[in-house]
């Protein structure tokens, strides 16, 4: 009796050797799937990585420029941060400074800044204080700002120099030919100061 009590409590108690090497085999097959799934998963992160960091890149580009040019203000006509616009760079006063508080009018530069030895132009926004932000890189050198004047017309520089323009242009574009890439922003406030304006306060 005491053998054959022991012989049934080694037939019920563990594993056999066939039911462990299916076991083995299952877990193998699971880690296995888990491993090509992880793999696909890197791969497509390292395909998608650069087309989803420019994209990301491209989004707080055109926001925080438009950010900074719907808040154009105009400074009075004698002031210090009167706008003014060239191809490769524009500066005055924005209520939507990319590094102060919002709602004061506060002095800011957009620049495009050409390296000849790595054949690269970068966007460069400085605001109040030599603090200064690399927004965006292109290839190459064709890339410039633009200037509507209320006739609707795209000027390289501002004022246009043809009668009395106001102070502010209607919007500012940023074209990069070789990406195609444009990007185009409204001044949505006055463009001309205030008769009656005495002068401006800036951020500290």
């Amino acid at each position: 009796m005491h053998i054959k009590g022991c012989a049934r409590c080694r037939s019920v108690a563990g594993f056999t050797v066939l039911e462990m090497l299916v076991v083995l085999v299952v877990v193998g097959l699971i880690a296995i799937s888990l491993f090509e799934g992880v793999g696909r998963l890197n791969d497509m992160s390292w395909r998608l990585g650069p087309f989803l960091q420019r994209s990301e890149r491209d989004r707080l580009t055109k926001l925080w420029f438009r950010q900074s040019i719907n808040g154009a203000w105009p400074d009075r006509k004698d002031g210090a941060h009167v706008f003014v616009g060239a191809a490769t760079q524009f500066s005055g006063l924005t209520l939507a400074p990319l590094n102060e508080y919002p709602g004061r009018p506060t002095e800011f530069k957009w620049q495009l800044v050409y390296d000849s030895l790595r054949d690269e132009t970068t966007l460069v926004y400085t605001g109040f204080g030599p603090w200064a932000l690399e927004v965006r890189q292109w290839h190459g050198s064709n890339i410039n700002f633009s200037y509507l004047a209320p006739d609707l017309t795209w000027h390289d520089a501002w004022p246009p120099g043809i009668g009395q323009a106001a102070q502010l242009p209607v919007a500012v574009r940023l074209f990069a030919e070789d990406d195609h890439a444009v990007v185009a922003a409204a001044v949505k406030g006055a463009t001309d100061p205030s008769l009656d304006r005495e002068g401006v306060l800036l951020a500290h």
